[in-house]
């Protein structure tokens, strides 16, 4: 509309009295502000509004009162009609000895006709954080995210300007960020609001952030949403992936939906920047979880390369337990290092030997290829099929092989770390025939390769692993046994003792067979590290409290009163 005007950007548009109405910040390259410290173009505030054919009904400039800039930041209609739009403004305080450009929100009305009949200026501001977002309530109260007191709050105000409440997001000065990118009202009447949160409290990186506030000014929850350091130890900081919500919106069930995106670290990329962009999509419940009863901080874990499972630098030692009245056998499983091309892909044979010093190696004809996270079997006369997919993430399921198999559904995912100190991508499941784990490069942790027979009428003969080693160094070893080649008096029946409640959260219970006592207790997490003991001579156990465990899997040992050990398996819920 006007040539000193060299650049538009599109900040926010909405539909209103019919019409499209959309807010531009445009730079002027002709008016400078020479002030100390702000050397910069000068911004207006430009509105074009379309007409249903989406030609150019009326434009409105903006310019600033005085100072360098007036940028429009967001948009919302009133039940009253009255389009309400937000500004930051950067003005000249003049009424000082020396005088320079000071930073405040302001808050414009229009009716139908475009006229300004509501207006609202903040105070200086001692801090500049978020954008000035707002969402209006059926009663005509305006909502808007605020900073003074170097602290972050949401203010309701009412239809006459005056402030009816305001509620503290932040409850630490000077230390947290909070950048608020949009605010919506939901059906029931409560205030969301997403966008990026950064803490120093928290060792917080910058991550996508939601709250909720009820319309009495309470604050119901808040909960941070970030990714992890993408499994690369080379990267100095905590938390350096990026994560920010831009938009936000409520599903007919109360379910909400935050787009953004997340900034990620690359060896490289065209433009010589270690990092890029990819759009991010997160849903979560009412309560701002993406699985039940999350914790403040939840993080979401990706990987653009994955650690190899099909490789014969990997070695996994296997109880072989056959049908009743057969020996077990104590197996070792790798890969060929030679690959065989079969209907047009390359795969490696999964070969096993009862020698624990070499070979030979038994042949299965049980062929594994692997691409990018995702593992395939073929076996002769039948289709390839996907045994592990570690690009799972939250709400995802997997069918069953069959049709005698459960569907099991993603219900965390996270990062463990084995005696390399290397992050491995895990995932947990859970069906109809109990839970399991995946973990990224050895499969399934209880299991080798139970994928393919779980949950079916004939499970098959279980592998159970013992150990699990890459070129050459111990990475896992279950933690009821006392060698991976050898046998031990540890190494007794799972079911020798009942544990319940199973899956357990706060306090599991004991009863053995034959009424012995238990003297002490140990469980071991999934990576076989001890993470609790209990030890009791004079006082039998037959509880122990297990509430301040995380959720996983747990391998136990019970030491009986007569010098018995047993052995039990538990899955801790949260």
């Amino acid at each position: 509309p006007d040539t000193k005007y060299y650049s538009y950007t599109i900040k926010r548009s909405i539909k209103f009295d019919n019409k499209y109405f959309i807010g531009c910040q445009a730079l002027d390259n002709q008016t400078y502000i020479p002030y100390p410290g702000w050397y910069n173009d000068q911004e207006s505030a430009v509105f074009f509004v379309l007409d249903e054919n989406l030609q150019t009904d009326t434009i409105m400039i903006l310019p600033p009162s005085s100072g360098a800039y007036f940028r429009i930041e967001d948009l919302a209609i009133g039940p009253d009609s009255i389009l309400y739009v937000s500004f930051l403004e950067k003005y000249l305080k003049s009424d000082v000895q020396v005088p320079y450009l000071e930073i405040r929100k302001v808050l414009y009305g229009f009716d139908k006709h475009y006229k300004k009949v509501f207006e609202w200026i903040g105070p200086d501001l001692d801090i500049l954080e978020s954008r000035t977002c707002l969402a209006n309530s059926p009663d005509s109260t305006i909502y808007m995210n605020h900073e003074h007191n170097y602290r972050s709050y949401l203010m309701a105000m009412k239809p006459d300007g005056s402030v009816k409440w305001e509620c503290l997001l932040d409850s630490t000065i000077g230390w947290n960020l909070y950048y608020i990118q949009r605010l919506i009202v939901a059906e029931n009447g409560d205030i969301v609001g997403a966008g990026i949160i950064a803490s120093v409290v928290d060792e917080l990186g910058w991550s996508g952030f939601l709250f909720r506030v009820n319309s009495q000014g309470q604050l119901k929850w808040k909960k941070a949403i970030r990714v992890n350091k993408g499994f690369d130890l080379t990267i100095p900081a905590i938390y350096p992936y990026e994560t920010s919500f831009e938009d936000l919106t409520e599903l007919p069930n109360g379910d909400l939906i935050a787009v953004g995106y997340v900034r990620k670290y690359v060896d490289s990329s065209p433009t010589g920047d270690p990092y890029n962009f990819d759009i991010w999509v997160v849903r979560t419940n009412s309560e701002g979880c993406m699985w039940d009863d999350c914790p403040y901080i939840q993080d979401i874990v990706t990987k653009d390369n994955y650690i190899p499972f099909v490789t014969p630098l990997n070695e996994w030692v296997v109880d072989f337990i056959p049908p009743h009245g057969f020996p077990k056998e104590i197996r070792r499983y790798t890969f060929s290092s030679d690959s065989v091309l079969l209907d047009g892909k390359y795969y490696h044979e999964l070969l096993f030997s009862l020698n624990m010093s070499g070979g030979p190696w038994i042949s299965e004809q049980d062929f594994f290829r692997e691409d990018n996270g995702k593992i395939y079997r073929w076996l002769e006369n039948m289709p390839e099929r996907l045994v592990y997919d570690l690009h799972f993430g939250i709400g995802d399921s997997l069918v069953g092989m069959d049709s005698n198999q459960a569907t099991r559904y993603v219900t965390q995912v996270g990062s463990i770390q084995l005696q390399d100190d290397i992050p491995r991508k895990f995932i947990e499941f859970n069906s109809g025939c109990g839970p399991s784990r995946w973990v990224e490069g050895i499969g399934e942790m209880e299991d080798l390769l139970y994928s393919e027979v779980f949950c079916s009428l004939w499970d098959g003969i279980p592998l159970t692993i013992r150990c699990f080693s890459t070129n050459g160094q111990l990475l896992y070893q279950r933690p009821d046994i006392s060698g991976c080649y050898t046998s031990s008096i540890q190494e007794l029946a799972i079911d020798s003792i009942a544990v319940f409640p199973n899956p357990g959260s706060d306090v599991l219970y004991f009863r053995t067979e034959d009424a012995s006592s238990i003297a002490s207790l140990k469980m071991f997490n999934s990576t076989g590290s001890l993470v609790l003991m209990v030890d009791n001579q004079k006082t039998p156990i037959d509880r122990v409290d297990v509430s301040t465990l995380p959720a996983g899997f747990y391998t136990g040992m019970v030491y009986l009163g007569n010098q018995q050990v047993k052995v039990f398996k538990v899955v801790l819920e949260r």
